[in-house]
């Protein structure tokens, strides 16, 4: 069965960023989906070979529950953000990622309208937290067109 476009761009954009030793973050709902649902064990093991795993931390839920009141995200959308500022890699070396990269015009734009009040209430929730916690940040939101 041939790729889709989207397919296609997204090993691109893997392949590339891996060349430059970009670290790759799939989340763990993503991770799940390409082990249990997609039936397509090349692309599936060309994925994950070449990203990490982000797992949700203490601070993820609050997070996530502070997103979907402030933004119309559904709340797939709002988790790939709450990662973005509070997921870890397995052996807890990172706290949240620099970019989220998505084919999804729907997060972008709400996102980019949102951000502002997004990232004063991230402010307020990091104020009182210990390290690292209190260095949490927003993720650039990139939208990828074909």
């Amino acid at each position: 069965m041939p790729l889709t476009k989207e397919q296609e761009l997204v090993i691109t954009i893997l392949a590339a960023l891996r060349s430059q030793g970009a670290e790759i973050y799939i989340t763990l709902e993503t991770y799940n989906i390409l082990t249990y649902i997609i039936r397509n064990p090349p692309i599936t093991k060309a994925i994950i070979a070449n990203v990490d795993v982000l797992y949700p931390t203490e601070l993820f839920k609050k997070w996530l529950k502070q997103i979907t009141e402030t933004t119309t995200l559904r709340k797939e959308d709002a988790k790939i953000l709450a990662y973005g500022s509070f997921g870890t890699s397995l052996s807890s070396t990172i706290l949240g990622i620099d970019k989220i990269l998505t084919l999804d015009k729907c997060l972008q734009a709400e996102f980019s309208q949102k951000k502002s009040e997004l990232a004063e209430k991230l402010k307020t929730l990091t104020k009182t937290l210990p390290k690292p916690c209190e260095k949490a940040k927003l993720p650039d939101v990139i939208l990828l067109t074909i």
